[in-house]
């Protein structure tokens, strides 16, 4: 009594229903849909999508360059330290008398050969100006003079100095210790003379051949009238040059070939132009002697700064074949 009986749940019925929407348990669930496909980028996300590969990879390249050209500079630039190397100079003309005395005689004889150069020269034209009327007559006054003075004394200095050069780059690469691949002790006396001559023509050849195909260079992009590439390029090719000049020395008491010599210049061109770089600044507005006996002046510390140089690590990423014309016909 007092207890309220609940009759059970009718077969059929649930106590209590599921909520709204909620599957139940006594019948599968219905099947859903699939889902709808993406729709398709639009145009303008097409394009962005495409153009930041493209920005990235201009972005690379503009890197690769700008890093290439830091190079190319920090190589040229170290060879103009090289080729300004005076302290290394002083020292080594500190350390050896003979060295010294050949150095003075070379300034002694090329400051004087320099001074009447330039004096004779301007004198004999201002002579010729007054004295000759016409302007071929005036060209041929000049060009006697030229044969019967400055080309010969320009030779003589050549003869001159080429002992002298010889003299300088051994002394230095003695005091260096870079030793030669066969000592001088081992050959004999007249076949070193004539290799040391053979070598100074195959130098004096290369370095003619290369200048007048550069002077040439010179003019054809004035012709295309695009101003100012060609004196560029020739000014480059003097640097070149005079690298070369100077170098030589020192790899030839080494006993280089000429192969070695070219590939080793070749695989290193940018340093090489920055080295000649300081004395063709000061020579290239020169007259054509003046200039040359300046160089010839200078020529003595650019050997041994050449001797204490390290132009080895240097190297380029690719070789550039700059005397590859010069070489041929200097060995023809």
């Amino acid at each position: 009594a007092g207890k309220i009986q609940t009759s059970p749940p009718l077969p059929g019925k649930m106590e209590n229903p599921p909520p709204h929407g909620a599957a139940s348990p006594h019948r599968p669930p219905e099947q859903l849909s699939p889902a709808a496909p993406a729709p398709p980028p639009s145009e303008a996300a097409q394009q962005a999508g495409g153009a930041a590969p493209a920005v990235s990879q201009a972005v690379e390249r503009r890197r690769v360059m700008l890093k290439h050209a830091q190079s190319i500079m920090y190589r040229f630039a170290c060879g103009m330290r090289d080729g300004l190397n005076l302290a290394k100079c002083w020292s080594l003309l500190h350390e050896s008398s003979s060295m010294w005395r050949t150095t003075r005689n070379v300034l002694l004889y090329n400051g004087i050969w320099m001074g009447l150069a330039v004096f004779v020269n301007s004198g004999v034209s201002g002579w010729s100006a007054s004295l000759v009327d016409g302007y071929w007559q005036r060209l041929v006054f000049d060009l006697v003079f030229l044969l019967l003075w400055s080309i010969p004394m320009y030779i003589l200095s050549l003869i001159l100095c080429l002992a002298w050069y010889q003299e300088i780059a051994c002394g230095a690469c003695i005091l260096l210790d870079r030793r030669p691949r066969v000592p001088p002790c081992a050959m004999d006396k007249w076949k070193r003379l004539l290799e040391s001559i053979g070598d100074e023509v195959y130098r004096l050849l290369v370095i003619i051949v290369f200048l007048v195909g550069s002077k040439v260079l010179q003019y054809i992009p004035g012709m295309f009238g695009i101003p100012y590439l060609g004196s560029a390029l020739y000014f480059v090719s003097l640097c070149w040059s005079t690298s070369l000049y100077a170098f030589e020395y020192v790899w030839a008491y080494i006993g280089w070939t000429a192969d070695e010599k070219l590939n080793f210049f070749e695989t290193r061109w940018t340093y090489f132009a920055g080295f000649g770089a300081p004395l063709t600044v000061v020579t290239y507005n020169m007259s054509v002697f003046a200039g040359a006996a300046l160089y010839a002046t200078v020529i003595p510390f650019l050997i041994m700064s050449a001797a204490a140089a390290a132009p080895r690590i240097h190297l380029e990423q690719s070789r550039v074949r700059i005397f590859w014309l010069p070489g041929m016909c200097a060995t023809l």
